[in-house]
């Protein structure tokens, strides 16, 4: 059954307040924007930032009180929204773990501290209080339960006595909370990745008066026949029509941020019967509310009104939001919201080789939305329209930032290059580093304008943060040598963790450890270049190691010097999971695999794979 061409009956926009408070003046502006923009519920994202008789342990400069809760319901009861909280009952509970007094309660002091232990019986008794102090704030008889990202569910030496699989781990721990919310009179809603895990028949035992909220955040996984499943499962299926045979009533959940993302999911829901939209939004501490409204504006528009053709919405939503631009400029707000290639900023993540030709079409294509939007800022808008255009602003120049960077920093660690080639690359490096503190000022100034009494402040924090890291790569000066690996993933949802080690006079070193992924996730083949700053003697063996989730494809490996190179000449020794180790003795499309291909089962398995590994020795070129 097709949902009609009518608005959606729940039309829902999140606030994440876990992860950043919020003053309540601008929480009141944001609930009047999602009024204009015909929402009518309001999901405060909580995990444990409410402290409560039960519960007191959060500082009072990172939680609420009850009476700020009652102040926000009342607010959105003004507007006309309802207020659902989310209280987050079993993964993301590090608002609780993270406190002395509730660590017996975690699920596993190593592997899942952010989880809580579903064989302990104190997480119910804990529950049953806090949960009927946060329902007694807010009238909406409905509350959410959070349940996703559980991978580390029955790990703990209880859990795995029980013998039970994942899954029936999940339903009772749903229908034990169930049971306790019933009593106050609510209905819950949980987050749908977990139940991925569950045949149908385990799935069909859910009570049907549980409301989904099926999250996904990908675009180009989804189409008419199916959206690709998460982390935990990965299986492309239609979930919709499944979740709609079984009859349960459905929420769809794209990202705020990612506005094709939620053009795509809502293209895809008015196919099936859902009952409405949730539009997420996430971790704001470096980032401000007005850099949230267009994807809100854009998901109330597309839920609140009869079908129509979604490029139209779009358009007819940034006419809308900036009355005052010519469609040249709409066009770069446009560009700006859909972005490209986001590379990260940190050091380690610019190490990758020389720009790719498509990551350096998508970098001048940033320096063009750059000019265009600053250019904007320097006439005279007002109001929302330039609140929300500076923040667009500053996300264009963070990316393009990191951009920069990526562009930049390989060139200053490869020996192999002339000296005054290096000294115009530092300049560049360099101007990156007062960008970074240019950025720092901008943020404090906008922390003091939207977070007044709030703190500490994250944005400025961060900038510095990077330009600190920035600064000291420059200072360690030349490195001696660059170790440059090619590397493969089967998988780009894998977690590998990779340490390479050098042996220079019978001694190893460590010269990397960290789990490193290409840039375009669609790419199998990605470089990662280290510098080598302190080695007394040329190396004679390279050692790779693998463990963690999923696993580790190396094609060929070099060190280079200014005046040379080695590369693998033998293999040495392995042990592990290792397939085809004679592939990184040449430098071609063949591919050595290091630990299991097969991330979900790794994961299912409760545990990480163990450690593979392969040693080669090093010879000249």
């Amino acid at each position: 059954m097709k949902t009609t061409a009518r608005a959606w009956r729940i039309r829902a926009v999140q606030l994440d307040l876990a992860r950043q408070r919020e003053t309540l003046p601008a929480i009141r502006q944001f609930i009047r924007f999602a009024q204009d923009w015909n929402y009518n519920t309001l999901v405060l994202y909580l995990e444990g930032v409410v402290r409560t008789k039960s519960f007191p342990y959060r500082p009072a400069n990172q939680s609420y009180t009850p009476d700020e809760m009652c102040r926000i319901v009342a607010m959105a009861g003004e507007a006309g929204l309802e207020v659902v909280p989310c209280v987050s009952t079993l993964g993301h509970v590090e608002h609780f773990t993270q406190c002395r007094q509730l660590h017996h309660l975690r699920e596993d002091a190593r592997q899942a501290a952010h989880m809580f232990c579903p064989s302990n019986p104190g997480v119910y008794e804990f529950l049953e209080c806090y949960l009927g102090e946060i329902a007694a704030l807010f009238p909406s008889r409905n509350f959410h339960i959070g349940c996703d990202e559980v991978w580390g569910l029955g790990t703990c030496p209880a859990c795995r006595q029980r013998g039970l699989a994942r899954e029936d781990f999940l339903l009772a721990h749903i229908q034990r909370v169930r049971t306790i919310m019933q009593t106050l009179g609510k209905r819950v809603w949980i987050w749908d990745d977990m139940l991925e895990n569950a045949p149908e028949s385990k799935l069909a035992e859910l009570p049907r008066d549980v409301l989904l909220c099926a999250w996904n955040y990908g675009a180009e996984q989804m189409d008419y026949d199916g959206v690709q499943g998460h982390f935990n499962n990965l299986d492309r299926r239609d979930w919709l029509a499944l979740y709609e045979k079984l009859g349960f009533d459905v929420l769809i959940c794209p990202w705020g941020r990612e506005i094709e993302n939620a053009l795509a999911y809502t293209e895809i829901a008015r196919q099936r019967h859902v009952l409405g939209g949730l539009l997420t939004n996430w971790e704001l501490s470096t980032g401000f509310l007005p850099s949230l409204l267009p994807g809100t504006a854009l998901a109330g528009a597309l839920w609140s009104q009869p079908q129509r053709d979604p490029e139209q919405v779009l358009t007819a939503t940034l006419q809308r939001l900036f009355p005052s631009l010519d469609a040249t400029a709409r066009e770069a707000v446009r560009a700006s919201l859909i972005g490209g290639l986001w590379w990260g900023t940190a050091v380690t993540n610019s190490l990758c080789g020389r720009l790719t030709m498509e990551e350096g079409r998508q970098l001048q294509n940033l320096i063009v939305v750059e000019k265009l939007l600053a250019a904007q800022l320097h006439c005279r808008l007002t109001g929302l329209e330039r609140d929300i255009l500076e923040q667009l602003h500053t996300q264009v120049r963070l990316q393009l930032l990191a951009g920069r960077q990526r562009a930049t920093l390989p060139r200053l660690i490869d020996p192999r290059l002339r000296q005054f080639d290096r000294r115009a690359v530092r300049r560049r490096a360099t101007a990156c580093v007062q960008e970074w503190h240019a950025l720092a000022r901008q943020g404090a100034q906008d922390w003091r304008r939207y977070r007044p009494g709030i703190h500490p402040d994250h944005a400025a924090a961060y900038y510095r943060q990077q330009a600190r890291q920035l600064q000291d790569f420059l200072r360690s000066g030349r490195p001696q040598a660059m170790l440059q690996v090619r590397l493969f993933l089967w998988d780009a949802y894998s977690a590998p963790r990779l340490k390479i080690e050098l042996r220079a006079a019978g001694k190893w070193s460590a010269v990397y450890c960290g789990c490193f992924k290409p840039v375009d996730l669609s790419s199998k083949q990605y470089i990662l270049q280290v510098p080598v700053r302190r080695i007394d003697r040329r190396p004679d063996r390279v050692r790779f190691t693998v463990s963690g989730f999923g696993g580790q494809g190396i094609s060929f490996a070099a060190v280079h010097f200014a005046d040379g190179s080695l590369v693998p000449a033998a293999v040495k020794r392995q042990c592990g999971q290792v397939v085809n180790p004679r592939a990184v003795l040449k430098d071609d499309s063949t591919v050595c695999y290091l630990g299991s291909p097969d991330t979900v089962r790794t994961l299912r398995e409760h545990g990480e794979s163990g450690e593979s590994l392969v040693e080669l020795a090093l010879a000249k070129v």
